[in-house]
């Protein structure tokens, strides 16, 4: 179980990563050359909005998985007379 975790951690913060790139290469893609249009578009708003609860989700269920790894590893080990 706890390589398991461990793995999930893994994946979890690989997901984190994409959507950080992913969220720049939008905001790149879309940032405004014109100094007549200050602020940021609406539809760039809704995707950083969307990526950093993404990110912010993933990071927190890495930190658990995590604790779990953690967990499950001890448990064995005590399991075995550790």
């Amino acid at each position: 179980m706890a390589k398991t975790y461990l793995n999930k951690a893994i994946q979890y913060r690989q997901d984190a990563k994409f959507h950080r790139g992913m969220l720049a290469d939008y905001i790149k893609a879309n940032a405004s050359p014109l100094k007549t249009q200050p602020g940021e578009k609406s539809w760039v708003k809704k995707m950083r909005s969307h990526c950093e609860k993404y990110i912010k989700d993933a990071e927190a269920l890495a930190a658990e998985a995590d604790q779990f790894a953690q967990y499950h590893k001890m448990r064995g080990e005590e399991l075995e007379g550790k």
